[in-house]
Formats: C-alpha cells, structure tokens, sequence
C-alpha cells in the first residue's frame, strides 16, 4: 500500500508540469499564427503585383505585335537608283 502512496504523486507531476508550460505553448501559437499572418499578406501583395506586371507586360506584348504588323512597310528597302541617276544626281 505504501507504494501506491509514493506513486501516485508522481502520476501528478506530468499534470502539474503541462500547466505550467501551457502559457508558453500557448504564447508560441500565437506568434506563429501572427508570422502566418504577415506572410499571407506578404505573398498576396507579391501575387497581386505579379499579376498587375503580367498583365502590362501582356498589353505591351500586344502593342508590339500590332506595331510590327501596321509598319511591315517600313521593313521593306527601297529600290536602288539606276546606274544612270547614280552619275546625274
């Protein structure tokens, strides 16, 4: 019976040990939810800048492919003068 008696405060112990320890768990949870925070809004600023970026780049991309297709014209060399209008000119 005596060793009933001595065991039963160490069953205690565990009990006791989690309680005080429990602020600090506690405290440990609620900075990583504010670090989890901070980094949701760290990444939905940068995809909301990615996207703003891809999508000038897009409209630029466009422009371009217009710009090359309404000055094909200009690609073209002109004729090189004759013989003749070389000497006269």
């Amino acid at each position: 019976m005596s060793d009933n008696v001595t065991l039963f405060p160490s069953i205690l112990q565990p009990a006791t040990a989690l309680k005080a320890y429990a602020p600090i768990g506690v405290k440990f949870w609620e900075s990583q939810e504010t670090a989890l925070q901070g980094l949701k809004e760290f990444a939905d600023c940068w995809f909301a800048k990615r996207q703003k970026s891809t999508q000038a780049a897009l409209e630029a991309a466009k422009h371009i492919g217009d710009a090359a297709r309404a000055g094909a014209h200009l690609s073209i060399k002109p004729e090189a003068p004759q013989a003749d209008e070389r000497r006269t000119g």
